[in-house]
């Protein structure tokens, strides 16, 4: 196909006309099948308790090592941009053996 069908449709066009008159002028001959139209709505399922689950993954010398250097650790979702920090009392919450993953102590 093409890559000067959808360039045929002009501003005006695609501006004011129904998304199904488009795809009918620009796609006449091919056979087009629809899909039920579903509200968009924005979702992320980044947490505190996956961002503990990745510092475990690194392991505990590494995160000691970032927390020495900085601090604190710090991750940013990538797909929301929600900052997560956890503090050295955080980190080592962490990787205590029998204890909790930190809980609300630091913000976020």
């Amino acid at each position: 196909m093409p890559t000067t069908t959808a360039g045929s449709a002009c501003s005006a066009e695609l501006l004011e006309l129904p998304a199904e008159e488009i795809l009918h002028r620009l796609f006449w001959q091919e056979s087009l099948h629809g899909f039920d139209s579903r509200e968009l709505r924005f979702a992320c399922n980044c947490s505190r308790d996956k961002v503990v689950g990745m510092l475990k993954l690194l392991g505990s010398a590494e995160v000691d090592s970032i927390v020495s250097e900085r601090g604190g650790v710090e991750v940013r979702c990538d797909f929301c941009n929600q900052l997560w920090q956890l503090d050295a009392v955080d980190c080592a919450l962490v990787f205590a053996d029998g204890e909790a993953a930190p809980g609300s102590s630091s913000y976020h």
